[in-house]
């Protein structure tokens, strides 16, 4: 059984560059695995080939966004069940960004009242756990 050495590059049929098999899409029936078009010029075809239905594409993915409201709002809280420690990394990065801090303060300064009383609910619902880190702290200090 002999397996059969691939090229490290391939011809792009369309702007007839030599290129990596990289940047190339893949494709299990192409030569070596791969499109016969590079990337770039696949994404230009794609792009001319949408351009006419941009509008009705638009307005079916409108439409079912409406009229599935129900629907994505469940799968959507079935999956964040599902990837809770995704779900605090996206948090923790957009909460550690500057569009994040800008509008974490400004909502904390327009929303004042509002957040003071959310503080307080939710020092009140913590409260043995916020004791418990308050104590563990202290002896750790000491």
């Amino acid at each position: 059984m002999s397996h059969a050495i691939l090229p490290e590059k391939k011809r792009c049929k369309q702007c007839g560059v030599e290129k990596s098999l990289s940047e190339f899409y893949k494709h299990v029936n192409g030569k070596y695995g791969v499109r016969a078009k590079c990337i770039i010029c696949q994404r230009a075809i794609n792009k001319v080939n949408r351009e006419p239905y941009k509008g009705q594409a638009n307005a079916r993915a409108s439409t079912w966004y409406y009229e599935n409201k129900e629907r994505r709002i469940e799968a959507n809280k079935i999956w964040v069940a599902n990837n809770i420690n995704k779900v605090r990394g996206y948090k923790a990065r957009w909460s550690a960004s500057e569009k994040g801090r800008s509008t974490i303060c400004a909502y904390r300064i327009s929303n004042r009242d509002r957040y003071l009383v959310h503080k307080r609910n939710s020092y009140r619902k913590h409260k043995a756990k916020w004791i418990a880190y308050s104590e563990n702290r202290r002896a750790l200090l000491l």
